[in-house]
């Protein structure tokens, strides 16, 4: 029961509990290991006593029943509660876990300074000394990535919620990465569930004595008392524990390491599942001070919440002009807003009297927890694979756009595909040729080289303009238009979501030759069926990257209410339903790419596209964890394939360039307007969540 306003009023709850406790005080046992109570009657303290035991009480209750929500803890850390006559008390929900409030490199002996997300900072707690704990960031790819944790040496207060600390080795954090505190086990040791862990020395300040959850190597444990034992310089956890966690994956044992290299030694981190309640009670003239002393800790078993971590990526937090090179036939074709951080690929009917194509891709530095550089010049590492969110706006007839990823060992963020006479290729196939007769000069190359996107690559395409079941791209000299033998649909030229990755590599199309003097003859045209749909026999090299004709996402049914992905929707046009309804606003897309451990070669995409209102504020409220890029979505995907490279390929993959291409055809435009665009990499025993 929450009071009405900011100085409280009677609450049933806690008065009925201090009768209770008035009845049976000499019965109750405390929750602190210790009490302060300032001199007065032995009523008064004992009524004190009583508030503070009933705060504690009343914050448990509103902690678990509202799932540890941010917004009941925020109200629980801001309120006065008054229990009449002349009582009161306030709670501290003070979390043991940071907020970097700057994204920094850090070298040896450096600071950064840390937000408080919950709660606030003790004189207590400021008052233990840090030296030999670990600083973690809890965003970590691998934590054997040297960069993403080390020791602190010291700490400052700058006020209630924000400190400095100082690192005695390199450490890197972006603004609003999470920084947990972290110790090392003292030897190397396997337990079972239920076993103790002995670890360093400096937990027994830190740690909670009670209850505390500790995670190792991305996966929560919980013990159930901290002793410190001083002779053997160290600190057991007893009775810890993973199976009443809910974690994605349950190890049969416990495993750590404090030998051997630095990078591969564990660290046990103090989970941000922790919450220290700490309460502050009068009566009278009687305190029970808000101090460490008088504070239990409550853990969390909830289990994943949306958006409650950032992405890795996020082009609403970036400079898009800085971090984005667009690269176009028309310099209009490819639009950057970064007031309203969009990209919008076709420039819309101003653009419509001539074919133009052009692609834009990620190109920046970027560390990511911790790690130095896993994006550098728009080259990021691959890991494990990748999680996508944007929306998309669209508008006009022609020709499409793809989101693309291509290997980093053969392109660049100069890279482009296309060709002004085939916008079908929508910027993805094709040499980059800007002219429609025969190149005589690399000049004649968007890409300066005719190179194009070589494999291997991958693309979520947006076709608005399918053409026909045609495989041929010549008639003697003559291109064949509508070659890209799309999908039989019931209209023609109806909009389609399919994936594409590329055909062969090798390709002779005579119409497309050309020499620039004094080179031989270009008669391989390898990336000209890189969009091309197979007949669902067999295509391309390796057959398990073929484009597959019949996997296909599109409109059933009669406008304005059509299923697209077996979901009704409201749009104006069945044919060109990506353009949306007059009353509904844009796309969202989803887009997981799972990448295989390096003796394996698989590829596993899953694609989601959904309808939203202008905001888009009912897709969220209806598909909470459909935006959330730190979380495995575990709705059944609207688009899944599985491809295999090969080892070769694979290799050549094991850092991509991310971003859009397009392309329109003469007379026709479009307009691609894309916004929140998310990526984030993904991470062993990443939160799995759905619907």
């Amino acid at each position: 029961m929450k009071p009405s306003s900011s100085k409280g009023s009677v609450l049933i709850f806690i008065v009925v509990l201090i009768l209770i406790f008035g009845v049976l005080g000499v019965i109750i046992t405390s929750l602190f290991r210790t009490s302060t109570i300032s001199s007065a009657t032995p009523n008064q303290a004992r009524r004190a006593y009583y508030v503070a035991e009933s705060a504690m009480r009343y914050a448990f209750s509103e902690l678990r029943n509202s799932d540890f929500d941010t917004a009941v803890i925020n109200t629980l850390n801001t309120t006065t509660y008054n229990v009449n006559p002349e009582g009161n008390f306030t709670v501290n929900i003070f979390g043991p876990w940071f907020d970097s409030d700057e994204t920094k490199e850090i070298p040896i002996g450096g600071t950064l300074d840390l937000k408080v997300p919950e709660g606030k900072l003790t004189a207590d707690w400021m008052a233990k000394n840090p030296n030999g704990l670990w600083a973690v960031n809890y965003d970590y790819l691998e934590l054997d990535e040297t960069s993403a944790w080390d020791v602190i040496t010291g700490w400052t207060q700058i006020d209630d919620t924000t400190l400095t600390i100082t690192v005695g080795g390199n450490f890197n954090a972006n603004k609003d990465n999470r920084i947990c505190l972290a110790v090392r086990p003292t030897s190397d040791q396997t337990i079972i569930d239920g076993e103790d862990l002995y670890v360093a020395e400096e937990a027994k300040d830190f740690f909670p004595e009670y209850d505390g959850t500790i995670n190792i190597n991305r996966v929560d444990y919980v013990y159930k008392k901290l002793h410190h034992e001083p002779a053997n310089n160290r600190v057991m956890l007893e009775k810890v524990s993973v199976s009443a966690m809910p974690n994605v994956e349950t190890p049969p044992s416990i495993s750590v390491k404090n030998t051997g290299p630095w990078d591969l030694r564990d660290l046990i981190v103090l989970s941000p599942r922790n919450h220290i309640v700490i309460p502050t009670a009068t009566s009278d003239t009687v305190t029970v001070a808000g101090t460490l002393d008088n504070a239990v800790n409550i853990f969390d078993l909830a289990t994943v919440k949306p958006m409650t971590r950032n992405p890795d990526i996020d082009f609403n937090r970036e400079d898009l002009d800085t971090v984005l090179t667009p690269k176009a036939t028309n310099p209009d074709f490819i639009g950057i807003d970064n007031t309203d951080k969009t990209i919008d690929i076709g420039g819309g009917p101003a653009l419509a009297a001539d074919p133009e194509f052009g692609s834009v891709w990620f190109n920046a530095n970027q560390n990511i927890g911790g790690k130095q550089e896993v994006c550098n010049a728009g080259k990021c590492q691959f890991g494990v694979g990748v999680r996508v969110f944007f929306t998309l706006d669209y508008s006009g007839d022609a020709a499409g756009l793809t989101f693309a990823l291509i290997n980093a060992a053969h392109n660049t963020a100069d890279s482009s595909g296309g060709d002004l006479g085939m916008g079908e290729l929508l910027g993805y196939g094709g040499d980059s040729r800007t002219v429609t007769t025969d190149p005589n000069d690399a000049s004649d190359f968007l890409d300066g080289s005719g190179t194009g996107l070589p494999p291997p690559k991958m693309a979520l395409e947006f076709d608005t303009d399918t053409d026909s079941d045609n495989l041929n791209f010549c008639s003697g000299s003559t291109k064949v238009y509508s070659n890209r033998n799309d999908p039989d649909l019931d209209i023609v030229n109806q909009d389609v979501v399919q994936y594409v990755f590329w055909g062969f590599n090798s390709l002779a199309i005579p119409c497309r030759d050309y020499r620039l003097d004094p080179a031989p003859t270009v008669t391989d045209h390898p990336t000209y069926d890189d969009n091309q749909h197979d007949d669902g026999v067999g295509f391309g090299q390796p057959l398990s990257t073929r484009n597959i004709k019949d996997k296909y996402v599109t409109s059933e049914d009669a406008a304005p209410d059509v299923l697209v992905a077996g979901v009704i929707v409201t749009v104006d046009s069945r044919k060109d339903w990506l353009n949306g309804g007059s009353s509904m606003g844009p796309w969202a897309v989803r887009l997981e790419v799972m990448r295989s451990q390096p003796t394996q070669y698989e590829y596993t995409l899953h694609a989601w596209i959904r309808q939203c209102d202008s905001t888009c504020s009912n897709l969220f409220a209806d598909h909470p964890f459909y935006a959330d890029t730190r979380i495995e979505y575990t709705e059944t995907p609207h688009l899944a394939q599985t491809i295999e490279l090969s080892p070769t390929e694979h290799t050549e993959f094991d850092s991509f360039l991310f971003g859009f291409t397009g392309a329109t055809g003469s007379g026709t435009y479009q307009s691609a307007v894309i916004a929140d665009f998310e990526l984030s990499f993904i991470r062993p025993n990443d939160p799995i969540a759905g619907d």
